[in-house]
């Protein structure tokens, strides 16, 4: 692996730890996690009329109003897909991806999603490298959430369950544990 891509990873697994994951893992618990470590409520909202299956509108976006944090998703994509979507939005905020932004008006943005046909051009678009460090970090809540509470990043596991979950682990993990 290069050195840029152990820096990611690592920075993303820093950023991952800073919220505890709930167990089991519970998307609607991850996001009261959220809302106790940033310290302002965090609101999901669908858009409200998006055509099925329009792959010219975005699966989702995270906004900070003034007072809290709003996430928007599709209502035409299933739960799994909606949750990796909040994931994903939720890797731009806590990777700080709108610094410098400064807080939107929330009236403003109901009234925005409420046309779906409008949304999309009026997004922030972020840079190859802001949606790398967002999907990556949708990635890896989603790896250490379903990952076994025996083995934990950076530490040896013991038992079975331990040598199961190190062996099927993908091949990053397996060299990050052992090398």
């Amino acid at each position: 692996m290069q050195r840029v891509e152990r820096r990611l990873l690592a920075a993303c697994d820093r950023i991952v730890g800073q919220v505890p994951l709930p167990v089991p893992f519970n998307i609607n618990r991850y996001v009261r996690a959220l809302e106790a470590s940033r310290g302002r409520p965090i609101r999901l909202k669908y858009w409200e009329r998006v055509a099925s299956f329009d792959p010219s509108h975005p699966y989702g976006c995270w906004l900070a109003c003034e007072d809290e944090d709003r996430f928007y998703l599709r209502p035409d994509t299933s739960p799994l897909h909606q949750a990796l979507t909040f994931l994903h939005e939720a890797g731009h905020m806590q990777f700080g991806h709108d610094r410098g932004a400064g807080p939107v008006d929330a009236d403003f943005i109901d009234a925005l999603f409420s046309n779906p046909e409008q949304t999309g051009s009026r997004l922030r678009m972020y840079s190859r490298a802001e949606e790398q460090e967002a999907e990556l970090f949708a990635n890896r809540v989603m790896e250490h959430a379903v990952i076994s509470p025996a083995w934990r990043p950076g530490g040896r596991s013991h038992g079975l369950v331990a040598r199961l979950s190190e062996s099927l682990a993908h091949p990053v993990r397996r060299e990050r544990v052992h090398g």
